[in-house]
């Protein structure tokens, strides 16, 4: 008679339930449905987490002037590669997101538009993500026709996906639920509390700094409207350092910002800006003067010079993984580093099985 050992299921937290600890906790649960036990813990889940709020483009940017500079200097790096893997594997979730029948639940949508460049650069490394990548003569028709501001140099155009992340993330807390994950509404004041989990896993945001020893994060404010305005058909995105314009069409809707405002920690919509934002907005495109406004927002984004993954060992022994600090990035990186938290959960299970 053979004996056949069933191994105990790690008992896993993820503490954050925005983009990155939603889609981690969704993605383990996927991967490992008879190896673990995943409870999802937050103070606050969609649809009202700051990633709710969330107007998203599928375009890799980055709001840190510091680690632009610092990649200056440094050329390419580990981290470098590991932000174009993250990306990569979250575009291919998307493509297959796209083509599969929930979409008609999520709505994700494919959109053309423009990216404006104010200086002579290469080819971005991520033109291999979105479709049809190409540079845009600003003098000619099809520059003047989308508006493009006079003293830019190019436009970029491309295609790429608009997510509204209000569907997006009702979509995965029913996935996870399904999987079933277990959901816990509590607000974690140390990481401590959650001794009693084999791992835990840190995507906590804006509060990491009050969880752990961190001295890199900062809050990044971003503010948009959304508006009516069915005739809107091509995105635009203007950037100018920090200061940040865009027209990002829905499926049936338009969002209108925005500000990256780092040190910022005021979540309140501000008047004075949304003024600000329409009238940018209305000299990318006057015929918005007539769209009917549904809306504002705002939130805060939690950024960091580089965003941290990384392990270490809890006090009683567990393994706790962080993973924070994607400033307005959370959505284009999120499946990449859900799929890295994965591998580290699979490597424990194999260490506690003695694989």
């Amino acid at each position: 008679m053979s004996t056949v050992l069933t191994l105990k299921k790690l008992r896993i937290a993820v503490v954050g339930a925005g983009v990155i600890g939603l889609s981690a906790a969704l993605h383990i649960t996927e991967k490992f449905p008879d190896m673990v036990q995943v409870h999802l813990i937050a103070d606050k889940f969609t649809p009202d987490t700051a990633s709710d709020l969330t107007g998203m483009i599928l375009w890799p940017f980055d709001l840190s002037e510091e680690l632009k500079e610092s990649e200056r200097d440094s050329g390419e790096s580990e981290y470098q590669e590991n932000m174009k893997k993250w990306t990569r594997e979250t575009f291919a979730k998307f493509h297959s997101i796209y083509r599969s029948e929930v979409n008609a639940e999520i709505q994700i949508c494919l959109r053309t538009g423009y990216l404006t460049c104010y200086e002579d650069a290469h080819d971005p490394w991520w033109k291999e993500c979105v479709f049809g990548f190409r540079r845009v003569n600003p003098k000619s028709t099809e520059a003047i026709t989308a508006n493009a501001p006079p003293a830019c140099t190019e436009l970029w155009a491309f295609t790429t996906y608009i997510v509204d992340c209000s569907n997006y993330m009702r979509w995965m807390m029913k996935e996870f639920l399904t999987n079933c994950g277990t959901i816990i509404k509590r607000k974690i004041e140390s990481l401590n509390e959650l001794s009693t989990y084999d791992i835990v896993v840190n995507c906590t945001g804006m509060r990491a700094g009050n969880l752990v020893e961190e001295h890199d994060m900062k809050p990044c404010r971003g503010q948009g409207l959304l508006v009516k305005a069915p005739w809107i058909s091509a995105f635009i995105v203007d950037e100018i350092g920090l200061d940040l314009t865009y027209i990002i069409p829905r499926a049936d809707t338009v969002v209108l910002g925005g500000t990256a405002e780092i040190g910022n920690a005021s979540e309140e919509p501000d008047s004075s800006t949304t003024q600000g934002i329409l009238e940018r907005c209305f000299k990318l495109n006057p015929s918005l003067r007539k769209a009917q406004i549904l809306g504002g927002w705002s939130g805060l984004r939690p950024l960091r010079s580089r965003v941290r993954l990384d392990t270490e060992t809890g006090p009683t022994g567990s393994v706790v993984i962080h993973c924070y600090g994607h400033g307005g990035q959370g959505v284009v990186l999120s499946w990449g580093c859900a799929k890295d938290i994965g591998d580290i959960v699979q490597k424990q299970y194999r260490k506690q099985a003695n694989l």
